[in-house]
């Protein structure tokens, strides 16, 4: 597979769809992987608990990146 095919800016798609899924252990995500997995967990309507505790992030962390981003808590 050549770099590019799953990479978008820095971010391991394929990585970040794991996390997502919620199925199997979480892989270890950098924190630009672990924005995108926020902003696409928000958008699916998931909890900021469930968030949370997929990807091992404070609460503090999951509400301010929200915040950056203009998401509601609810998507």
């Amino acid at each position: 597979m050549m770099y590019g095919d799953t990479w978008d800016n820095g971010v391991d798609v394929n990585a970040v769809e794991r996390a997502v899924s919620m199925r199997g252990a979480c892989p270890p995500l950098n924190e630009a992987e672990q924005r995108r997995a926020v902003y696409v967990m928000t958008k699916a309507g998931r909890s900021e608990g469930a968030i949370r505790s997929r990807l091992g992030l404070s609460e503090r962390t999951v509400r301010g990146w929200r915040r950056e981003m203009g998401l509601s808590s609810c998507g």
